[in-house]
């Protein structure tokens, strides 16, 4: 492992030690305070050099200055990392200097071939070539190495315009002769907890009533009835008993049970001869009545949930559906997402698909709570297929030979024109900018490149094409100076962002 010792000791390529606060602009700065082609960027811990988008920035800098940056790190995802992004990446300076420094050259079928991988000594410490060998390793480089081309071509503003289109869910893409955008309905899933105030004023029971009953055998056996057998009034008032009671069989079928009312209240205090009838199994077998009243429930004055509470708690939850609906598609469907879609005002739906109530109407608290879940849904268009469309309706008022990139598109939603009553299609107007540039045809790049030296190809390519900056030409491995003649080896970038 490499270490920051070794990064400062006197070497022949310069040494830049990134420190962990540097970023881009600052690694950039120092490079250009180096006046070597060639600069070695030691690299330990950084947060600055944790994604891809970081080596491209600073191989793109080393570029246009004329620069060569080769990158040590001890840690092998940033190195990986760099790879990645066309840079020579090495655990160890000595390693990055074997790689660079001293580099032979040999000439092989008219192209001259740097051979990177080995130093002036180690070439010249060879005694012979096997002629075969070079023959074979010559051949499989012709036919194994791949080329990047990023071409970025200047580009010019074309005058806003306006278009009137329509979003249709059967429409299978975009038709800019009909004025047609394709649309898919977005749902989601929300759940809504709300909660309002009750405003009902009652009573509730209190205490219990409670009081004594006669239990009646009507069988020819002893009955052993239970604590908590359930007897209970023509009217549902139900009571239970207190503690386990046998009746005997005979002349004097019957005992005495206490009782206490289930439900608390002063609905409880029942009259004489009121508590006639036995809940469950028992009911064959034993009878009940209560020779006297039964006394001592109560209530205390409560606040209640009405129905009116209820019905505003709901149409409260409407309300909230609706508001939090629309964020959580605007936040799934938003520009930095991977589906970046419009959401048409006024095509928003949601359906209930459940709901709990707690207390019910009547029932005692302070407030009455709701759980909703809800699926949300609107009418939507994709960013890409407005950008799509108003790309090519902007490229028929240009000259020829120009085109503009729907990455360059910039529009705004000018008004919504008219909803079909089912929600499958939208008529609403856009408006839309963008920048038109030379029409680069990547087969044509790939023939001018082929066969040529990474700077021959710079050259074709600005003679063909109007570039805001030269060509870029990644050459893998970069031991060889041309450019592969084969197409699938070749991969052709447009960079057309303004």
């Amino acid at each position: 492992m490499a270490d920051e010792s070794e990064a400062t000791d006197q070497r022949d390529l310069p040494v830049v030690v990134i420190e962990g606060e540097d970023d881009v602009a600052a690694v950039c700065g120092k490079m250009d305070a180096r006046s070597e082609q060639q600069i070695v960027l030691y690299v330990k811990r950084n947060q600055a050099f944790r994604d891809p988008l970081s080596f491209n920035r600073v191989r793109r800098h080393a570029y246009l200055t004329g620069k060569e940056a080769i990158i040590v790190s001890p840690l092998q995802p940033v190195r990986a990392m760099a790879e990645g992004s066309g840079m020579a990446a090495f655990s160890t300076v000595r390693e990055a200097e074997r790689w660079a420094g001293g580099s032979g050259r040999l000439t092989l079928f008219g192209h001259d071939l740097e051979l990177r991988w080995f130093s002036r000594r180690a070439l010249a410490a060879a005694t012979g070539i096997v002629i075969v060998g070079v023959a074979a390793a010559t051949a499989a480089l012709l036919l194994g190495p791949s080329a990047k081309i990023t071409l970025r071509p200047e580009l010019t503003p074309v005058d806003v315009q306006s278009f009137d289109v329509r979003a249709d869910l059967d429409a299978e893409g975009v038709d800019v002769e009909e004025g047609l955008l394709p649309a898919r309905i977005a749902e989601r899933d929300i759940t809504v907890e709300l909660a309002v105030e009750t405003t009902g004023d009652g009573f509730v029971g209190d205490q219990p009533a409670s009081g004594v009953v006669t239990l009646f055998n009507n069988s020819e056996d002893d009955v052993v009835v239970p604590a908590g057998l359930q007897v209970q009034t023509l009217d549902g008032v139900v009571f239970q008993t207190t503690a386990e009671v046998e009746i005997p069989a005979g002349q004097d079928p019957f005992r005495p049970a206490e009782v206490v009312a289930v439900e608390p209240g002063e609905a409880g205090n029942v009259d004489v001869q009121t508590i006639s009838e036995v809940i469950g199994g028992l009911a064959g077998d034993v009878d009940v009545l209560n020779n006297e009243p039964m006394s001592g429930g109560t209530n205390r004055p409560a606040r209640l949930v009405t129905r009116e509470d209820v019905n505003r708690l709901q149409g409260l939850v409407s309300e909230v559906v609706a508001q939090r609906g629309t964020e959580l598609l605007s936040e799934a469907y938003g520009e930095e997402s991977d589906d970046a879609r419009l959401i048409v005002d006024g095509t928003f739906d949601s359906l209930i698909l459940s709901t709990e109530v707690s207390p019910e109407v009547d029932g005692e608290g302070e407030f009455v709570f709701a759980t909703t879940v809800a699926r949300v849904s609107a009418l939507t268009v994709s960013f890409d297929d407005i950008q799509t469309y108003a790309a090519a309706a902007l490229e028929e008022g240009i000259e020829d030979g120009l085109s503009v990139s729907p990455d360059t598109i910039t529009f705004n939603i000018l008004a919504i024109n008219e909803i079909s009553e089912t929600l499958s299609t939208v008529d609403f107007s856009f408006q839309a900018s963008g920048m038109s540039g030379t029409t680069v045809d990547a087969d044509e790049v790939k023939d001018i490149v082929s066969g040529r030296t990474p700077n021959e190809a710079r050259e074709a390519l600005a003679e063909r094409y109007r570039l805001l900056a030269p060509a870029e030409i990644d050459v893998t491995p970069g031991v060889l100076n041309w450019v592969s003649g084969f197409d699938f080896r070749l991969d052709v970038e447009v960079e057309t962002a303004p």
